[in-house]
């Protein structure tokens, strides 16, 4: 997809190919911190296809930190012996705080638009319904 040139990490992702969208919002939303990263982990692996060994996942959050967690999280959900495959918006903010100090309108307007534009091409969402 084109608008993933605006920095989507994006290894062996193949977009033509159905995948899961995760959204985690975590910064401005303190609310939302009760939702593990497990629970997403857990509800993006229940979506991959039964005759499947591979799962791609798009992730969409507001700090790599979660990006990672996540990546361990899910790993567990799948266990051995599934391919994962899991494209996000690159970046190294190490914290949500970046969104409100360390990015230009341009990066944040081009992070969210990626982000947007992949959740919306994905086969299901996994996201807090308050967060959408």
């Amino acid at each position: 997809a084109e608008y993933m040139g605006w920095g989507a990490r994006e290894e062996g992702f193949d977009w033509g190919a159905p995948y899961v969208g995760v959204h985690i919002r975590r910064g401005d939303r303190p609310d939302l911190w009760q939702h593990s990263v497990e629970l997403y982990a857990a509800r993006a692996a229940s979506h991959r296809p039964a005759a499947s060994s591979r799962l791609q996942v798009y992730v969409a959050a507001d700090a790599d930190t979660t990006i990672d967690e996540f990546k361990v999280a899910l790993r567990a959900a799948v266990g051995s012996g599934v391919e994962l495959v899991i494209a996000h918006q690159s970046g190294a903010r190490g914290n949500a705080s970046y969104m409100f100090s360390r990015s230009t309108p341009q990066e944040l307007t081009h992070t969210a638009l990626a982000d947007v534009l992949a959740l919306s091409e994905a086969s299901i969402v996994v996201a807090a319904q308050r967060s959408m």
